[in-house]
C-alpha cells in the first residue's frame, strides 16, 4: 500500500481524509463474494521517504498545515524522525534523531543499542508513553525500560516474543 497524500472528503467540504480502504473479493469461478473491507487511517503528521519500495525514513513532526483529523491519542505528537537501516536488503534497525539530542540506534526488534564500557553492543528494551500538558495535544515519549540490559549481542540471530492480553473488560468502557 503506497503512502499517499490526503484527499478531499466529497460530502464534507474542507475535510481531508488520510484513510485507505481496500475491498477484497473472492471469485470462485461461479460467483463473486461480497467485499471484505480493510481500512487503515494514515497519520497526517508523518512524512515517509522511500527508495523504490523500501522505507528509508519517517518524519513525525507535524507541520503548520497539519490539522488534527482524528483523536490525538491515535496519533500523538512525536518530536523525532527515524532513518531505517538495511544490510543486503534485510532490515537491521533504525537511527532516531531528536532535536538537541545525540542520535540513538535501535535494532530491528526496537531495542536501544549502545556500547558498554568494554565496547560490546548492549541492548535495552524501551517503553513508550503519553505525556500531556494543559492545553497541549498528547506527546509520545520513550525511555529505556530499565537500566539493565536485556541481553548482550553476541550472535547474529535474535528472537522476538510478543504477547497480548486483551480481555473483554478492556473494551467495555
Amino acid at each position: 500500500m503506497n503512502w499517499g497524500p490526503a484527499f478531499d472528503v466529497p460530502w464534507q467540504p474542507g475535510l481531508k481524509s488520510h484513510r485507505v480502504d481496500v475491498a477484497v473479493f473472492i471469485d470462485d469461478g461461479v460467483s463473486v463474494s461480497l467485499p471484505g473491507i480493510i481500512s487503515t487511517l494514515l497519520p497526517a503528521s508523518e512524512t515517509r521517504t522511500y527508495s523504490g519500495n523500501t522505507l528509508m525514513s519517517v518524519h513525525y513532526q507535524p507541520t503548520d498545515s497539519t490539522s488534527p483529523a482524528a483523536d490525538p491519542l491515535l496519533f500523538p505528537t512525536r518530536h523525532w524522525h527515524d532513518d531505517y537501516q538495511y544490510n543486503n536488503g534485510q532490515f537491521t534497525g533504525w537511527i532516531r534523531h531528536t532535536p538537541n539530542e545525540p542520535p540513538v540506534e535501535f535494532n530491528q526488534f526496537g531495542q536501544l543499542k549502545f556500547a558498554d564500557q568494554n565496547g560490546q553492543t548492549t541492548l535495552v528494551s524501551v517503553e513508550y508513553f503519553h505525556s500531556t500538558a494543559a492545553g497541549q495535544p498528547p506527546t509520545l515519549l520513550w525511555r529505556p525500560r530499565n537500566p539493565q540490559p536485556c541481553r548482550t549481542l553476541k550472535a547474529q540471530s535474535c528472537r522476538l516474543e510478543i504477547s497480548f492480553d486483551i480481555s473483554p473488560t478492556q473494551h467495555n468502557r
